[in-house]
C-alpha cells in the first residue's frame, strides 16, 4: 500500500485520509501480515480461482439436488412410487441442469450445442435413470433398510445415489460433454 503525504492530509488514489486514519491503515496492515493472514488470503484466493469450476459444480449441483429431492418427495407424498417419482423428479432437474451447466458452470459456449446435448443427454440419462435407481433399489434391499422408516431409509438411499451421479457427471461434463478444445 502507498501513501503519498500531503499538507494536512495524506492520500491514497484520489481519497484523502487523517494522519490518524493513515496510522490505523499502517497498523492494520502490519497486523495482518504479522498474523499471516496476507498468505492465507492469497492461498485461498489461489485455490479458489484453480477449481473454479469444481465449485461452481458444487453449488449448482447442490441446488439442482434441492430440486431433485423437493420435487421427489412431493410427488411421493402425493401417492406416486418412489421410482417413477424418481424418474420424473430427475427429468424436470435434468433440463434446468443442461441450460445451467452449459451457460454457467463449464461456460460451453464453444462447442457444437447438438453434440454437447446429446453428450450430455447420455451422460446424464445414464446416472439420473440407471446409476441413480441401481443404488437406490440395492440400499433399500438391505435389511437395516427395511427397518427404518421409509421415508429416511429413501432419503439416505437417494443421497448415496446422488454422491455416485454427481461424481459420474462432473467428471464426463469437464472431460467429454463439455470438453475445452486443445489449442
Amino acid at each position: 500500500m502507498v501513501f503519498a503525504r500531503n499538507s494536512e492530509s495524506l492520500r491514497l488514489g484520489t481519497a484523502d485520509f487523517s494522519p490518524q486514519l493513515y496510522l490505523v491503515a499502517i497498523i492494520h496492515e502490519n497486523l495482518f501480515e504479522f498474523a499471516g493472514l496476507t498468505f492465507i488470503v492469497n492461498r485461498m484466493q489461489e485455490l479458489l480461482k484453480k477449481h473454479a469450476q469444481k465449485i461452481r459444480f458444487l453449488f449448482v449441483g447442490g441446488g439442482l439436488t434441492l430440486l431433485d429431492f423437493g420435487l421427489l418427495f412431493i410427488f411421493v407424498h402425493f401417492g406416486l412410487d418412489e421410482i417413477p417419482a424418481n424418474f420424473l423428479s430427475t427429468g424436470i432437474s435434468f433440463i434446468v441442469s443442461y441450460i445451467v451447466n452449459r451457460n454457467y458452470t463449464f461456460k460451453g459456449h464453444a462447442g457444437n450445442k447438438i453434440k454437447q446435448f446429446i453428450l450430455f443427454i447420455l451422460v446424464t440419462m445414464f446416472a439420473l435413470w440407471v446409476l441413480q435407481p441401481l443404488v437406490i433399489h440395492f440400499i433399500l434391499q438391505i435389511p437395516l433398510f427395511s427397518t427404518m422408516n421409509s421415508s429416511i431409509a429413501l432419503f439416505i438411499a437417494k443421497m448415496l445415489a446422488t454422491v455416485v451421479s454427481l461424481t459420474w457427471n462432473y467428471i464426463l461434463y469437464a472431460k467429454v460433454v463439455f470438453r475445452k478444445k486443445s489449442v
